[in-house]
Protein backbone atom coordinates (compact mmCIF):
# COMPACT_ATOMS: atom_id res chain seq x y z
CA UNK A 1 0.00 0.00 0.00
CA UNK A 2 3.11 2.74 1.05
CA UNK A 3 4.36 1.90 -2.44
CA UNK A 4 1.45 2.27 -4.63
CA UNK A 5 0.62 5.36 -2.28
CA UNK A 6 4.00 6.74 -2.76
CA UNK A 7 4.10 6.41 -6.43
CA UNK A 8 0.91 8.10 -7.00
CA UNK A 9 1.28 11.34 -5.67
CA UNK A 10 4.46 13.65 -6.65
CA UNK A 11 4.10 16.25 -3.91
CA UNK A 12 6.55 16.55 -1.03
CA UNK A 13 9.28 14.90 -2.74
CA UNK A 14 12.35 14.97 -0.73
CA UNK A 15 15.93 14.63 -0.89
CA UNK A 16 17.71 12.92 1.63
CA UNK A 17 21.73 13.99 2.28
CA UNK A 18 23.64 11.20 3.41
CA UNK A 19 25.46 12.94 5.80
CA UNK A 20 25.48 11.82 9.46
CA UNK A 21 23.48 13.08 10.87
CA UNK A 22 21.02 12.37 7.48
CA UNK A 23 19.60 16.11 6.45
CA UNK A 24 16.53 16.38 4.22
CA UNK A 25 15.63 19.12 1.89
CA UNK A 26 11.55 19.65 0.58
CA UNK A 27 11.85 19.64 -3.25
CA UNK A 28 8.31 21.73 -3.38
CA UNK A 29 9.83 24.05 -1.51
CA UNK A 30 13.21 24.90 -3.81
CA UNK A 31 11.66 28.44 -5.59
CA UNK A 32 11.62 29.42 -2.16
CA UNK A 33 14.89 29.57 -0.16
CA UNK A 34 15.11 25.94 1.05
CA UNK A 35 17.42 25.15 3.92
CA UNK A 36 18.37 21.84 4.56
CA UNK A 37 16.50 19.92 7.93
CA UNK A 38 17.95 17.19 10.24
CA UNK A 39 16.06 14.51 10.71
CA UNK A 40 14.66 13.58 13.42
CA UNK A 41 15.22 9.89 13.32
CA UNK A 42 15.29 6.62 15.56
CA UNK A 43 18.58 6.02 15.77
CA UNK A 44 20.03 9.23 16.97
CA UNK A 45 23.14 8.16 19.13
CA UNK A 46 25.90 10.94 20.62
CA UNK A 47 28.08 8.03 20.14
CA UNK A 48 28.32 7.08 16.71
CA UNK A 49 26.87 8.85 13.54
CA UNK A 50 23.90 7.75 11.64
CA UNK A 51 24.21 6.43 8.24
CA UNK A 52 21.48 6.03 5.46
CA UNK A 53 21.50 3.00 3.35
CA UNK A 54 19.04 3.11 1.34
CA UNK A 55 16.16 4.87 0.34
CA UNK A 56 12.96 3.95 -1.73
CA UNK A 57 9.37 4.92 -1.69
CA UNK A 58 9.66 6.87 1.43
CA UNK A 59 12.03 4.22 3.49
CA UNK A 60 14.80 5.09 4.70
CA UNK A 61 17.45 2.15 6.21
CA UNK A 62 19.03 3.44 8.49
CA UNK A 63 22.65 2.55 10.72
CA UNK A 64 24.91 3.57 13.29
CA UNK A 65 26.57 0.25 14.15
CA UNK A 66 26.70 -2.98 11.89
CA UNK A 67 24.22 -4.50 14.51
CA UNK A 68 21.69 -1.16 14.74
CA UNK A 69 19.92 -1.31 11.51
CA UNK A 70 16.62 0.26 11.01
CA UNK A 71 13.77 0.48 8.57
CA UNK A 72 11.81 3.98 8.59
CA UNK A 73 8.63 5.23 6.95
CA UNK A 74 9.53 9.10 6.74
CA UNK A 75 5.75 9.41 6.74
CA UNK A 76 4.44 7.88 9.32
CA UNK A 77 7.71 8.00 11.47
CA UNK A 78 7.32 4.01 12.57
CA UNK A 79 10.52 2.08 12.42
CA UNK A 80 11.60 -1.15 12.61
CA UNK A 81 14.72 -2.74 13.54
CA UNK A 82 16.23 -5.53 11.42
CA UNK A 83 17.59 -8.81 12.54
CA UNK A 84 20.80 -9.06 11.70
CA UNK A 85 22.64 -12.33 11.23
CA UNK A 86 26.18 -12.83 12.72
CA UNK A 87 28.91 -13.38 11.13
CA UNK A 88 32.13 -14.55 12.53
CA UNK A 89 35.60 -15.54 10.39
CA UNK A 90 38.54 -16.68 11.97
CA UNK A 91 40.92 -13.71 12.24
CA UNK A 92 44.10 -16.35 11.71
CA UNK A 93 43.17 -16.10 7.94
CA UNK A 94 41.90 -12.58 7.75
CA UNK A 95 43.10 -8.91 8.27
CA UNK A 96 39.82 -7.08 7.64
CA UNK A 97 37.04 -7.16 6.08
CA UNK A 98 34.67 -4.39 5.02
CA UNK A 99 30.95 -4.50 4.60
CA UNK A 100 28.20 -2.94 2.51
CA UNK A 101 24.64 -2.57 1.78
CA UNK A 102 22.10 -2.41 -0.87
CA UNK A 103 18.50 -1.30 -0.01
CA UNK A 104 15.41 -1.71 -2.73
CA UNK A 105 12.42 -3.06 -3.57
CA UNK A 106 11.30 -6.23 -5.05
CA UNK A 107 8.48 -6.08 -7.35
CA UNK A 108 8.51 -9.89 -7.96
CA UNK A 109 7.92 -10.37 -4.26
CA UNK A 110 6.22 -7.14 -3.05
CA UNK A 111 8.95 -6.67 -0.68
CA UNK A 112 11.51 -5.02 0.28
CA UNK A 113 15.11 -6.41 0.57
CA UNK A 114 18.28 -5.07 2.38
CA UNK A 115 21.60 -7.11 0.82
CA UNK A 116 24.78 -7.51 2.91
CA UNK A 117 27.76 -7.80 1.21
CA UNK A 118 31.41 -9.06 2.78
CA UNK A 119 34.88 -8.35 1.30
CA UNK A 120 37.26 -10.36 3.28
CA UNK A 121 40.91 -9.11 2.93
CA UNK A 122 43.27 -12.36 3.33
CA UNK A 123 46.21 -12.20 5.32
CA UNK A 124 49.79 -12.36 3.62
CA UNK A 125 51.99 -14.85 5.04
CA UNK A 126 55.64 -15.31 4.48
CA UNK A 127 56.77 -18.17 3.00
CA UNK A 128 60.06 -17.98 4.87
Amino acid sequence: MHVNQSIETNSNLNLILRDSPPYSVDFDSLDNVATAKELNHPLKCDEFGTEVLGSCNGLLCLSNTEEDIVLWNLKTRKSWKLPIAPIEFSKDFWCCQYINYGFGYDFVHDDYKLVRMILLVLKLRSIV
